[in-house]
């Protein structure tokens, strides 16, 4: 078998080898007439260098001419229009010349200081007359500028007057009333437009059969022709069949790994899918070829062969979008998992346009050769248009309803919104399919073709990206290895926003924007705007966000290299290589925006009246993050606690974990985080258990009863402290009689502990100790109870 795709293989290449070889000797010539086609734009440019202002006036007057009179094709004014863009970026390149010199002549403007004013010593004569040439130097160099800014203000005008003038002419066709189709009086002239298309046709074909010179292009082009036919046949025939086969193996073979679960299969399954439908179109294109390379045929007939593979792919993508969303083994996420007699109705609609679609493209590549009246190709297109319409009502009818929640069912917000949008886009197809063939019968088909074939194409490419975002969010699944909570997470969200924002253009030429009016919003969009003098562009931010990302690497990698490497061969303590590190952290941000700021050439100056206005209001504003970012440096500056410290701030205490610009995080003996302004620990008292040293004082209250021997309680309380391994025994421990209460002595112990962070568990130890030696000395905690009362005497009889 293999031996026999060999000989088939070697078989197209030697039938394909002359034909490939004529064109590799005509591709020079055609190199050469597309260079001379190049060259025939206009001359911008002066014999002497710099923008050809004698020949722009002549386009100027031309093009004012055209906008005052309001007349000239479409076709003149687009060339116009491409005539004055090419004269205008020319403009705009212009202005930036003598840049440089102009720089370093204002710098030696500046080095002179300005003229002395009135009043003042007179300057030396030379500084003056030097002034004054490198004065008259710089109008000189600016000059070239200012009349190329000129210019392109000029320009620039002249294409919004030509963009004006030609979305006008649109407007008013887009309104303009003729025949509706039902008007009899065209009626004959609809029948003599087919009778003749069909007739031309036939007369084409029979005398393309017959043409000599036909059969001579043929006889030279058969090979091609006849490779494109065989890749076609083959395509339409087995296609499929070998794209299952494919999908098929791939996924039995990767069932371990990365690549495997219910997000492997969705991703297997949509790319057999997607080969699934493109390979029967890649079958059509090739017999198109096939047709177009064999030169048998005329303009009529290639007309209706090119229409071909655009109406199979109608058909093929509706029947893709409707297995994808439609098929009633899928389960979709909401707001797409509709019920299961939903989607049969749905998918029959569906696939059911992507026919009626087929249908209307070749009508309109049959009625595309030749004239024909605006009214007659209405009157023809109606009945396809009308069934559209009714396909698109039932199909808006039924998304609506199997869009709207269930009664009885509880869902977030998010998912009922997505739920409502489903339903709105029922609710506009309706209104579509009905408002369409109305404006038709009453003789605004352009308006009515104008709403209805872009309503039914953006519905196709809204589900296009759909199906988009659920590959991406497959994908993060996968690379990720998440299952839950995956539609919400944000990276797919994101480019579900990024691949919306992509198609904007499509969808702007879908609804009948020109390509010049996107070329003009996106040159626009490049240019940036302009606050006053100073002018942003999106380069200039691209520049900035660039300078700034490395320079904040930067300034991370530093301080990542000196927590790790050098700070920890220094003697500072944490408290002080923290302060280091975030100070020189702080220090690199503001170089890096200046760097940044300074390499975008974003000119702030003209911005400083604005800001000066704006910082009075804002100062006011945010006066307490001033002064808790203040005090912030203040505290890394004198580090009177660092992280780890135990302090004490009023009624909170706790150990530092983070010290802030703003604030400092303090973790409570509850495991519990909270946030002081910096401004708070700066201006309040602030109590430092271990500031220098862990060692501290802990006052311990013993109370034992009235009755007992003063100077044994003082001898067994200093035993207990002086035996636990941490206290310190210099200075050694005192026990002292604090005071008397109503029953009972107050004794108090105070000893210097090891490391002050052990305090409740050194109390604890020694209450221990103490309730144990209390008991084998017989010291009471209370006071002795007085005897009984002796018993009464008896009474003698």
């Amino acid at each position: 078998m293999r031996a026999v795709r060999a000989c088939l293989a070697a078989l197209v290449l030697g039938l394909a080898t002359p034909v490939l070889g004529q064109e590799a000797n005509t591709a020079p010539a055609a190199q050469d007439a597309a260079a001379e086609d190049g060259q025939a734009g206009p001359a911008t440019e002066a014999p002497g260098g710099g923008p050809d202002y004698a020949a722009w006036a002549e386009t100027a007057a031309r093009a004012e001419a055209l906008s005052e009179s309001g007349r000239g094709s479409a076709f003149a004014l687009s060339r116009l229009r491409e005539e004055i863009v090419a004269w205008r970026d020319v403009f705009a390149t212009a202005q930036a010349a003598n840049a440089s010199r102009i720089a370093t002549v204002e710098a030696q403007i500046a080095a002179l200081g300005p003229a002395p004013a009135e009043g003042e010593p007179i300057e030396d004569g030379r500084v003056a007359q030097r002034r004054a040439d490198l004065t008259g130097s710089l109008a000189r160099l600016r000059a070239p500028g200012l009349l190329a800014q000129e210019a392109y203000v000029h320009a620039d005008g002249l294409v919004g007057e030509i963009d004006t003038l030609s979305r006008g002419r649109q407007a008013a066709a887009l309104l303009s009333r003729s025949a509706p189709p039902l008007d009899p009086r065209i009626w004959p002239e609809v029948g003599d437009a087919v009778l003749t298309r069909t007739i031309g046709l036939w007369k084409e074909l029979n005398t393309s059969v017959r043409s000599e010179a036909r059969r001579e292009v043929f006889a030279v082009n058969w090979p091609l022709a006849l490779v494109f036919l065989v890749i076609g046949a083959a395509v339409l025939a087995r296609g499929r069949g070998w794209v299952a086969m494919l999908g098929a193996r791939f996924l039995a073979a990767r069932t371990r790994g990365r690549f495997r679960g219910p997000h492997a299969v969705n991703v297997a399954t949509l790319a057999t899918s997607v080969g699934y439908e493109l390979v029967p179109l890649a079958g059509l294109l090739s017999l198109a070829w096939a047709v177009d390379a064999s030169g048998l045929f005329g303009t009529r007939v290639m007309a209706l062969i090119n229409a071909v593979p655009l109406a199979g792919a109608c058909v093929l993508g509706t029947a893709w979008l409707a297995r994808l969303f439609f098929a009633s083994d899928r389960v979709n996420p909401a707001p797409f998992d509709f019920p299961s007699e939903s989607k049969e109705d749905l998918g029959s609609r569906l696939r059911q346009s992507g026919w009626i679609l087929a249908a209307d493209v070749v009508v309109r590549a049959f009625l595309s050769v030749g004239d024909i009246a605006p009214e007659v190709k209405a009157a023809l297109l109606f009945p396809v248009d009308l069934l559209l319409a009714l396909v698109v009502f039932r199909l808006g009818r039924s998304l609506a309803r199997a869009g709207a929640p269930s009664a009885g069912q509880e869902e977030d917000e998010s998912t009922l919104f997505r739920r409502r949008m489903v339903t709105f886009a029922g609710r506009a197809m309706i209104g579509v399919a009905v408002a369409a063939p109305v404006l038709s019968l009453l003789g605004f088909h352009r308006a009515g073709s104008a709403i209805l074939l872009p309503s039914v194409i953006t519905l196709g490419l809204l589900g296009l990206l759909i199906v988009l975002q659920w590959f991406a969010t497959d994908v993060y699944a996968l690379l990720t290895r998440r299952e839950d909570t995956i539609r919400d997470a944000l990276l797919p969200v994101l480019v579900g926003f990024a691949l919306f924002l992509l198609a904007l253009p499509v969808l702007a030429l879908i609804w009948g924007a020109r390509p010049e009016d996107l070329a003009e919003a996106w040159t626009r969009f490049l240019n940036g705007i302009t606050v006053g003098e100073t002018r942003l562009s999106p380069r200039q931010f691209a520049t900035f966000a660039v300078i700034f990302a490395a320079g904040w690497f930067l300034t991370r990698l530093f301080q990542a290299m000196l927590r790790s490497t050098l700070l920890p061969k220094t003697r500072l303590d944490a408290g002080a290589q923290n302060a280091v590190v975030s100070g020189l952290g702080y220090l690199g941000l503001t170089l890096a925006a200046l760097l940044a700021v300074t390499i975008a050439g974003l000119d702030l100056s003209n911005l400083a009246i604005v800001a000066g206005a704006l910082s009075v209001g804002i100062g006011f504003g945010l006066q307490n993050i001033v002064q808790n970012f203040v005090s912030g440096i203040i505290l890394l500056i004198e580090r009177p606690f660092n992280e780890g410290d135990w302090i004490e701030v009023g009624p909170r205490m706790g150990y530092v974990r983070d010290i802030s610009v703003r604030s400092t995080r303090i973790e409570t003996f509850d495991r519990t985080d909270v946030i002081v302004p910096n401004a708070d620990l700066v201006s309040g008292q602030v109590v430092n258990w271990t500031r220098g040293n862990l060692v501290g004082r802990l006052v311990m209250p013993v109370s034992v009863g009235f009755g007992n021997d003063v100077d044994h309680v003082i001898a067994v309380l200093r035993s207990v402290a002086e035996a636990n391994p941490m206290v310190l025994l210099s200075p050694p421990p005192a026990v002292i009689l604090a005071g008397f209460g109503a029953d009972v002595l107050n004794f108090e112990i105070r000893a210097i502990i090891r490391d002050v962070n052990f305090g409740t568990t050194v109390r604890s130890e020694i209450n221990q100790e103490i309730a144990r030696r209390f008991l084998e000395e017989g010291i009471h905690t209370a006071a002795v109870p007085p005897p009984p009362p002796p018993p009464p005497k008896p009474v003698p009889a």
